[in-house]
């Protein structure tokens, strides 16, 4: 049991259309998954459907089935990274912006970009904004823009919008107006690197409480070549090594006797504390 999470937790996994699915099920209704689809970690609330008569499931808020249209209002530095990883994943992206220089930017590599109001109803139908699978309002700058393109895209009917907020009650406006999801992009930046200063081989990390997380991790050069015993993971009573990603492969729930290859990464969940000890053994967290 990990500390602060509810007791007992589920493990589980599938193949999706090709893509490696891992979740982990909470008895509150939270979920971390992972798909090879999008080679990102999720934390989310549960969405209930049946998988070997457990009652578990797809996030509500995951993109596991890879939308193929995604709108993005706003291209500043959040909305300018999201075309840039959409668009490397596959996604069919529309971009609109107000200023022309940005939109110059991601023109070469997105489905579509246009320079406009993003709160102009006439141009957003004009873009087939209306038939996106999701929508992402990336412009927090301003209360009144997000807040009007929220509505605009909920008039629209996209089945699904995620809007970005810089403070929690401009987020709780958002929430209240039909925006799907709500995040803030500056706070989870920060707190992703004040957990995975620690650890240097950390990819990715999701929070699940102030001291316990999920870690996506590079398996170190004194890894390599020992199984997973070896690496003494039982000596970690808290620590679950959920999945080894090994190229396009997942070995999910690996066995003891799993050697560790080179390029290998693990995905680990337990307290940060664990996390550190199993990474770097011997050391001492100072």
């Amino acid at each position: 049991m990990i500390d602060g999470l509810p007791a007992p937790w589920r493990h589980y996994s599938e193949r999706d259309h090709g893509h490696v699915l891992v979740a982990s099920v909470f008895p509150a209704g939270h979920c971390v998954e992972y798909t090879s689809a999008t080679r990102r970690l999720v934390w989310g609330i549960v969405g209930a459907r049946q998988f070997d008569s457990i009652q578990v499931t797809r996030m509500a808020n995951a993109t596991t089935l890879q939308p193929e249209r995604v709108a993005i209002i706003g291209l500043g530095r959040f909305g300018m990274s999201l075309a840039r990883e959409l668009h490397d994943l596959g996604y069919e992206v529309t971009a609109v912006d107000i200023d022309e220089r940005r939109v110059a930017d991601v023109a070469n590599f997105v489905a579509l970009a246009a320079q406009g109001d993003g709160t102009d109803e006439e141009l957003l139908r004009s873009l087939a904004v209306d038939h996106s699978d999701v929508a992402i309002v990336a412009q927090g700058q301003s209360l009144e823009g997000s807040v009007l393109a929220t509505l605009l895209l909920k008039r629209l009917e996209v089945p699904w919008i995620v809007a970005k907020a810089r403070t929690r009650l401009h987020g709780e406006l958002l929430e209240r107006i039909g925006a799907d999801r709500v995040v803030y992009p500056e706070a989870e930046a920060g707190s992703r690197l004040a957990h995975s200063l620690g650890v240097r081989n950390i990819n990715d990390y999701i929070s699940l409480t102030e001291s316990s997380g999920v870690a996506k991790v590079v398996a170190p050069p004194h890894f390599i070549g020992h199984t997973i015993a070896e690496l003494g993971t039982s000596q970690h009573a808290q620590l679950n090594l959920l999945m080894i990603k090994r190229g396009r492969r997942a070995v999910v729930m690996p066995h003891f006797e799993e050697r560790i290859q080179t390029g290998d990464e693990l995905l680990l969940v337990g307290p940060d504390i664990e996390i550190y000890k199993f990474m770097h053994p011997g050391r001492e967290l100072a």
